[in-house]
């Protein structure tokens, strides 16, 4: 045999072999998405000197909703994850909650996504320190483990519908790492 010839058969040991491999590989070795609720914002307003669990400025109980509706269409198409349908979000929230405040009550917070059939929460808050300084944090866990998966917090300034957009889409991209560039 030429050193040629050896080498081409080599060559079609190793492709055959990759074949072959490619063929048996199972399935199950891509995981299949993950169910993730992503619940409604919560606020703590410290701006008027008390404290506050209820927005109590009409456009800041606006940004809430929006916030949250924001990180949906962000996450909608991420492969990791498919979003469990909010559509039932408040009545398990109610029933779960009980008049307590959800992002005050990690318990509740798991109620809730196995009331929904959820096996990941995303969950966030304001800290409204004024109308100029605001304190953002989210926060991602694993409902079966009960174990946080990752957070984390940003500080953003101005209290605009743009700033709290941006304040969501820098948590999801630079600290939870869900976001591409």
């Amino acid at each position: 045999m030429t050193r040629a010839t050896t080498m081409r058969f080599r060559l079609s040991l190793f492709a055959g072999a990759l074949m072959a491999l490619a063929l048996t590989w199972p399935a199950s070795a891509v995981p299949e998405p993950r169910a993730l609720v992503i619940l409604d914002f919560g606020i703590i307003d410290t701006s008027l000197g008390d404290t506050s669990y209820h927005p109590q400025d009409p456009a800041d109980e606006r940004r809430l909703a929006l916030t949250a509706e924001v990180l949906r269409a962000a996450l909608a198409d991420h492969p990791d994850y498919h979003l469990v349908d909010h559509a039932a979000l408040d009545d398990a929230v109610a029933e779960a909650a009980a008049g307590r405040h959800l992002h005050r009550c990690p318990s509740c917070q798991i109620a809730v996504a196995k009331a929904l059939g959820a096996e990941v929460i995303l969950a966030g808050s304001v800290r409204k320190i004024s109308n100029l300084i605001l304190h953002m944090s989210l926060e991602l866990h694993d409902v079966a483990r009960d174990q946080r998966i990752a957070g984390g917090h940003v500080n953003i300034r101005g209290n605009t519908d743009v700033s709290w957009e941006r304040g969501a889409r820098s948590l999801l991209k630079n600290q939870l790492h869900l976001l591409e560039d």
